[in-house]
């Protein structure tokens, strides 16, 4: 017997998005602080064969337009709420809350190319699907609030 079947492939797979992103620069007296949250959001198609067992994931920073990342540092963030690794069954989704931990100054360096376009916040999230392998979720463009 031959069954065909159509649909996408998010309907087997981890898909993921970051919403509601906000990104602000301060300067202080320790320097210049990047503070911010988003959420993200991740969601498993209804036919897949298994739970996804998501790890930890890391976040960066890139370019809007170009995708060139902004330094080499991950972002240091904390979502208190959520012990990893966590199940996502099929067919539903999880929205972790993530806050940057803006306690450590950013490189004087770094602050013109986070002011000077939108960026992106980037996702990079080690998952248990297909035998192993990471999904990669980016965010809208965002302007980083308090420039100069």
């Amino acid at each position: 017997m031959f069954v065909a079947g159509c649909g996408s492939k998010g309907a087997v797979s981890l898909t993921g998005a970051i919403l509601d992103p906000s990104l602000a620069v301060e300067q202080t007296a320790i320097g210049t602080l990047l503070s911010g949250e988003f959420d993200l959001m991740l969601a498993l198609g209804k036919f897949a064969p298994d739970s996804a067992t998501v790890e930890s994931p890391t976040f960066s920073l890139v370019e809007a337009d170009t995708g060139a990342a902004l330094g080499t540092k991950t972002l240091s963030v904390d979502s208190p709420d959520v012990t990893f690794p966590l199940k996502v069954a099929p067919g539903k989704d999880v929205t972790i809350a993530f806050e940057l931990d803006a306690s450590t100054p950013i490189d004087t360096d770094a602050v013109d190319p986070l002011c000077s376009a939108p960026v992106r916040i980037v996702a990079t999230v080690p998952h248990s699907l297909e035998g192993g392998t990471t999904l990669t979720a980016r965010s809208e463009p965002i302007d980083v609030a308090g420039c100069p």
